[in-house]
């Protein structure tokens, strides 16, 4: 569960919930709605928690300098807050709260006995001058936790004196926010090496063979793929077979975009299946067939997914559809009268929508609510307005 105050484009008097981080129970979980509805907004403010958290004194001042920027006027003096609860890899669940200006001004980590648990047992919290409470399994002075310049969990957790506060800001850090329509190619996942190559190549070529029988999946027309080195030059290359089975080599950044944009997203979408991540996609049906994105569902709705987790926000309207998701795996975002967003689960319409019934075709006849604004854009233009 995530909850955001005071983040654009979020209303500044009431909290937006969307019940989303627990991938024992949602492998994954699509986001939907019209442009300008805030669905990247919502994934790229749970990005900008996990930079405030998990972040050293050397950029944090950057982040904080960047969220108070990308405030709505309205809440532009208000702190903005998050409220997370996740559960580890290891199968404690914790609500992690935090409220920042252009600096970090509150903060808390609890630990609950189970996702729909209310009984907590705080770790720490602090309200920036002072220490509202210190639990006995953290061993450090509480007036080494004030004016640290970064949150209190990064302090805690650089000190390594609590399994526990180790633990929640591992799952935290392994989090991954990503925006697909921007280039994919040094994306660092948890567990891997940085290396002489783009971290999709040396990826590929690790797990050569696993990456090739994906490809034939998704009739991709690859049947390998290799590094030449000649001199002082190294090409990756992709080989295709043509017409009268014959193949032929390609030079990788020759292939077409949406070609490349499939193969690095794999790369990254393997891993976090493989490292147990849960991975934060804005947009990631840009460039993708909607068959490639029904694949890339599959895969997390795969029994051999243990513990990856992808959430996504998306506008195809073929895989919004029974057959790949479940009511309570779809979220609408969409502007509100006072344009600010709200996020609703499917779940929420109740029995009006049921299991068997066309997604798509309820959301384009507006009957979800959050319709693409058409009608409304042909009123403006005619000169009309609703009343």
């Amino acid at each position: 569960m995530a909850l955001l105050k005071n983040s654009r484009p979020f209303k500044n008097k009431k909290a937006t919930s969307i019940h989303l981080l627990n991938n024992s129970i949602l492998p994954y979980v699509g986001i939907y709605g019209p442009n300008g509805g805030g669905k990247t907004s919502f994934l790229e403010s749970l990005g900008f928690l996990l930079s405030v958290a998990c972040s050293g004194r050397e950029t944090i001042d950057c982040i904080m300098k960047t969220l108070v920027s990308n405030k709505n006027k309205l809440a532009q003096n208000k702190p903005t807050i998050w409220n997370l609860k996740i559960m580890s890899n290891q199968g404690n669940v914790f609500i992690y709260s935090i409220s920042a200006t252009d600096e970090i001004i509150y903060e808390k980590l609890s630990l609950i006995e189970s996702v729909d648990s209310i009984k907590e047992r705080k770790l720490f919290e602090v309200e920036k001058n002072k220490v509202l409470y210190l639990s006995e399994e953290i061993p450090v002075g509480k007036d080494k936790l004030l004016n640290k310049g970064t949150s209190i969990l990064y302090f805690l957790f650089n000190l390594d004196i609590s399994n526990l506060i180790n633990e929640f800001f591992n799952t935290l850090k392994s989090i991954k926010y990503i925006d697909s329509s921007v280039e994919l190619s040094n994306i660092q996942m948890p567990g891997t090496l940085l290396s002489e190559y783009p971290l999709y190549i040396s990826e590929i070529i690790k797990n050569k063979k696993s990456y090739l029988e994906i490809f034939s999946d998704l009739d991709l027309n690859i049947v390998d793929i290799k590094i030449v080195k000649k001199a002082n030059n190294e090409r990756f290359l992709i080989t295709k077979k043509g017409q009268l089975s014959k193949k032929y080599d390609i030079d990788f950044e020759d292939e077409s975009t949406g070609t490349k944009k499939i193969i690095k997203l794999l790369s990254i979408l393997v891993q976090a299946i493989h490292n147990k991540t849960t991975l934060l996609i804005a947009k990631i049906d840009c460039q993708l067939h909607p068959l490639l994105l029904g694949y890339i569902i599959k895969m997390f709705a795969n029994e051999n997914n243990n513990g990856g987790q992808i959430i996504f926000s998306s506008h195809d309207l073929i895989t919004l559809d029974s057959e790949y998701f479940r009511k309570d795996q779809i979220y609408f975002a969409a502007l509100n009268e006072g344009f600010f967003t709200n996020v609703v689960c499917m779940n929420d319409f109740g029995s009006a929508i049921r299991e068997g019934n066309s997604f798509a075709k309820k959301y384009l006849e507006g009957e979800l609510g959050y319709d693409p604004y058409i009608n409304m854009g042909m009123e403006w233009m005619n000169g009309k307005s609703k009343k």
